[in-house]
């Protein structure tokens, strides 16, 4: 199976996203919530899953949502793509 950052999967009874991918170990973010307290203003909790247990990992998207075209799934990246076009011109 093919990993992509932010997608979602399900590891055993735990469900979230893929926040990281390395060619040893990726991690799966469960709990992402505001946190005012925090210096980037969220509380994040991720869970490393090492290569020999990769076929243990469910992903949380239908084949007909993968056929289709998937925006990006982070408001960054969206807001980062119109700083783009905006340099442009």
């Amino acid at each position: 199976m093919t990993f992509e950052l932010l997608q979602p999967v399900q590891y055993h009874q735990t469900t979230g996203y893929i926040n990281f991918i390395d060619e040893r170990y990726l991690t799966i973010c469960f709990i992402d919530i505001p946190d005012p307290t925090t210096l980037w203003g969220r509380y994040r909790s991720s869970i490393v899953v090492y290569r020999e247990y990769w076929h243990e990992i469910r992903s949380c998207v239908d084949e007909e949502q993968k056929e289709q075209t998937i925006s990006p799934r982070s408001s960054i990246l969206q807001v980062r793509r119109r700083d783009l076009v905006g340099a442009a011109c």
